[in-house]
C-alpha cells in the first residue's frame, strides 16, 4: 500500500483536470446553504407582472421550468397550468423539489437534466421559463444553441421567458459607495464585508468593466453565492433583443428588474438594472 506521503506527492505531480463550467455550477448549486436560498417563493417584480399578464392563458399551457432550483416558481405555476415539468442540473435541487411537493406533484415532474440537453420533441411546450439568470451560466456560443433549442421545442404561438445579467449594470460598480447614507454606518461589519467583496469584484473584472458600455456580451466573475470561480455571461439588452429576433422570436418584450415595468425604445438600451427579463414569442 502506498504511504500517504507518496500519495500526496503523486497528487501534486499529476495534472489536474480542468473544471468545466458545468462542474463549477454543479459544485456551487449543490451546497446545502445555496439549495436553502432557493426554497423561498418570492417573485421578482417582472415575474409577478408577466404571470399576471399570462393569467388568462396559463390553464392551457404545457410548461417547462428550466433551472427550477428548489421550486421557487413551482408554487406559482404548477397548479395553474395544463402540464408542468421542471429540470435542474443539481440533484440536490431536484431532491428538494420532490420532498417539498411530495403528495401534491408527481416526482416525475422534476428531472435532473442539463439545460444544454433539451432532448424533447419539437413543439412539446407552450411556455418555457428560465428564471434567475440560468442562461448566464452558458458561454456565448452555448446560449445561442440553447435559444435555438427552446425555439424548436416551443409550439406555434408559444412563449419563452428568461432573465439575463445586463452589461450596463456594471457601471454601478464604478461608483464609490455613498458614506453619507445612514445605512453605511448602521451595520459596520456588513459594510466592511460589502466593501471587500466590491474590491475583489473590481480586481477580477477590470477588463470587463472597462468594456461595459460597448460590449455585446462579457464574461464576469461576479461571485454568485460567494463563488468567484464561476463565470457569468452579461449581455447588452439591445444585443439580446437582436439575438432573439435572429432566432425566430418576432415579439420581444423587455422588463425592468427594479420596477417590473415593460421597457420600450431608448429605455431598453439605457437600463442599468442588474438583470432584465425577456418575454418573447
Amino acid at each position: 500500500m502506498l504511504s500517504s506521503t507518496i500519495l500526496r506527492a503523486l497528487s501534486v505531480a499529476l495534472p489536474k483536470r480542468p473544471v468545466s463550467a458545468a462542474d463549477a455550477c454543479l459544485r456551487m448549486y449543490s451546497q446545502k446553504g445555496v439549495v436553502a436560498s432557493y426554497s423561498n417563493a418570492a417573485l421578482d417584480k417582472p415575474e409577478a407582472v408577466i404571470l399576471h399578464r399570462l393569467a388568462g392563458s396559463l390553464g392551457s399551457m404545457r410548461v417547462l421550468d428550466i433551472g427550477v432550483g428548489a421550486g421557487r416558481l413551482t408554487e406559482h405555476l404548477a397548479w395553474r397550468v395544463r402540464q408542468y415539468r421542471a429540470i435542474d442540473l443539481a440533484p440536490e435541487m431536484i431532491a428538494q423539489c420532490r420532498q417539498r411537493f411530495r403528495g401534491r406533484l408527481a416526482e416525475s415532474c422534476f428531472e435532473v437534466r442539463d439545460m444544454r440537453d433539451l432532448d424533447y420533441p419539437a413543439h412539446s411546450y407552450d411556455f418555457v421559463l428560465n428564471a434567475f439568470n440560468g442562461i448566464d451560466h452558458l458561454a456565448h456560443a452555448e446560449r445561442t444553441r440553447f435559444i435555438a433549442e427552446v425555439r424548436r421545442i416551443l409550439a406555434p404561438g408559444g412563449l419563452f421567458c428568461f432573465s439575463t445579467h445586463n452589461t450596463r449594470s456594471l457601471a454601478r460598480h464604478l461608483r464609490a459607495p455613498d458614506s453619507t447614507r445612514p445605512e453605511f454606518w448602521r451595520r459596520p461589519l456588513a459594510t466592511m464585508k460589502a466593501l471587500r467583496r466590491r474590491e475583489r469584484f473590481l480586481r477580477l473584472n477590470r477588463r470587463a468593466i472597462a468594456q461595459h458600455s460597448t460590449a455585446e456580451h462579457l464574461m464576469v466573475k461576479d461571485g454568485p453565492h460567494g463563488d468567484f470561480g464561476v463565470q457569468i455571461c452579461y449581455v447588452s439588452a439591445t444585443a439580446q433583443v437582436e439575438s432573439l429576433k435572429r432566432a425566430g422570436f418576432d415579439r420581444v418584450s423587455v422588463y425592468s428588474l427594479d420596477s417590473g415595468n415593460e421597457l420600450s425604445g431608448g429605455e431598453i438600451a439605457a437600463a442599468e438594472d442588474r438583470w432584465l427579463y425577456f418575454l418573447c414569442g
